[in-house]
């Protein structure tokens, strides 16, 4: 089924080879570049709370998820059949763990992070409309999200190359709109250096605390960081439980459950250096979620021009393009503000970092720029979720470890038409569930796993496939690094969320029946 063709017409599994190296770096970019290049700077500035830790944070990350995508960069140049890491998979283990794979992704992840990321298309644009004086009720925000999702399906189902057209006209609307942020914000916020040099301490954050205070109604009786923080713990989990304290006002504008974990960070910055790593590495851990992505262009290696070259290189570029820009936007948010105003945000609900760091010179403006910028980078990210993801079910079906129907290419269209339509309806459900988060928070702990075994991999197709033809090989000390800090992932999942790991394990078991039966089937 491995096809090393470089020309530009149906290979032997019925689909097109019709994109090139821009659009495949353009799929790269919208595979990572979502809601975290706004959000993260908050959580993250309150973790670590010295703007170059913050920076160190994000470098490290990327540079992690760079060793981790040049590693899949060689088993991409060797191995472009469809379905990418569910292929890989198949050649390192054997069946059952890509269809293992296969079916977390089908399952869970790639369909409720579909879901996901239409309801925030759905709800920044209903921001949007708020700030013109439109209110939308829960209701009209799942229909803008199904709507996108079957639009995409749509679009996607009549061709591969009009999905990845699409999906470089909008990317390249987001990443010049992010420059545009980026130089506003080094030059109209009135920042400076001297913020990137500022860390926040105990006064700064006690500050913050009793601004909470003020905005809650209540007079504080300590006066050092830990008193107040205990206080208002004690008047929250007085208030859930009934007891009165604050009213309904302050506990959907105030985010107690961020000021009770707040304590690591602030002692991270004058603690030893161990507690200083845990913190670093936890930090790293939110960079990484939004880095997260690039391994999905392989899905669509049957379908990528001259693929033993190009998916390297645009897996390559992609990723670094990516590094570059998540460096210099939250380097701009820490030259426009001062760590502790980032910290705020993180202990206030529905408040975004870029939001309020834009807000603060441009008022309602910053709010409107911001809301468009995550709705289109959510939008399209949506577009490509339906345009890579379905090629893992199709792999799936034409190996036998799924229903065969599915395998059904489009005679006309040339597209995994029934996979994506399937894939667009369980998506639609997951978005009138509402479930899409708690299911995904269990499929953390099976993620890493995956992460983990594809750099391994690497290792074990140099063992078995020692004379393949590989365009690109990796020093393998970069799977090597990026194999330790995945397993690191995986313990620090188990030890922090036992009881999602637990989940997230018993989900993808529902799958080993219908493991057996196609298995017995085939047989």
């Amino acid at each position: 089924m491995s096809e090393f063709s470089t020309s530009d017409k149906p290979v032997k599994s019925g689909l097109v080879q019709s994109f090139g190296l821009f659009t495949l770096v353009m799929i790269v970019l919208s595979s990572m570049i979502g809601s975290g290049v706004f959000k993260k700077i908050a959580p993250m500035s309150a973790n670590m709370q010295h703007p170059w830790l913050v920076m160190l944070a994000w470098v490290l990350a990327g540079l992690v998820s760079l060793f981790g995508a040049l590693g899949n960069a060689e088993v991409g140049s060797m191995i472009t059949e469809p379905g990418g890491q569910y292929a890989y998979f198949k050649q390192m283990y054997g069946r059952f763990v890509a269809y293992m794979y296969g079916w977390t992704m089908f399952s869970v992840v790639q369909t409720a992070t579909a879901a996901a990321v239409a309801m925030v298309f759905a709800q920044a644009t209903s921001v949007i409309f708020h700030e013109f004086g439109y209110e939308w009720s829960e209701l009209t925000v799942k229909l803008l999200a199904v709507g996108a999702i079957a639009l995409f399906t749509f679009v996607n189902y009549k061709g591969a190359a009009f999905g990845g057209s699409l999906n470089s006209i909008f990317m390249g609307t987001i990443v010049t709109a992010l420059v545009l942020v980026i130089i506003l914000n080094l030059t109209m916020a009135g920042g400076s250096l001297a913020n990137l040099n500022h860390a926040a301490n105990a006064d700064g954050i006690s500050a913050l605390l009793r601004n909470i205070y003020a905005e809650a109604g209540v007079t504080p009786i300590g006066t050092t960081f830990m008193e107040l923080k205990a206080q208002l713990n004690t008047a929250f989990e007085a208030s859930a439980k009934g007891g009165g304290g604050l009213t309904a006002d302050v506990l959907t504008k105030i985010n107690f459950a961020n000021i009770k974990d707040i304590a690591a960070g602030s002692e991270a910055v004058t603690a030893s250096w161990g507690s200083i790593l845990s913190a670093l590495f936890a930090t790293m851990l939110g960079a990484f979620w939004a880095y997260e992505g690039w391994n999905n262009v392989g899905y669509l290696g049957a379908e990528v021009k001259n693929p033993s070259r190009n998916i390297p290189l645009g897996l390559t570029i992609g990723v670094l393009v990516v590094m570059a820009i998540y460096t210099l936007i939250n380097f701009s948010y820490l030259y426009a503000l001062p760590v502790e105003q980032l910290v705020n945000v993180h202990l206030h609900k529905n408040q975004i970092g870029a939001v309020e760091v834009l807000k603060s010179y441009m008022g309602s403006g910053g709010i409107l720029l911001v809301s468009a910028l995550i709705a289109l980078a959510n939008f399209n990210t949506t577009n490509n979720s339906i345009l890579t993801a379905p090629r893992v079910t199709y792999a799936m079906a034409a190996d036998g470890l799924f229903f065969k129907q599915i395998a059904a290419i489009h005679p006309i269209n040339k597209t995994p038409g029934l996979a994506i339509i399937i894939m667009g309806l369980w998506a639609i459900m997951f978005v009138w569930s509402g479930q899409f988060d708690a299911l995904t928070d269990m499929l953390v702990f099976a993620s890493f796993i995956f992460y983990f075994m594809a750099a391994i991999g690497v290792f074990i197709l140099r063992s078995k496939m020692p004379d393949a033809p590989r365009s690109y090989r990796v020093n393998l000390i970069f799977p090597a690094v990026f194999a330790i800090f995945s397993f690191f992932l995986v313990i620090f999942t188990i030890y922090n969320d036992p009881m999602n790991a637990a989940k997230g394990l018993g989900l993808m078991a529902l799958g080993l029946p219908l493991y057996f039966y196609f298995e017995r089937d085939k047989g």
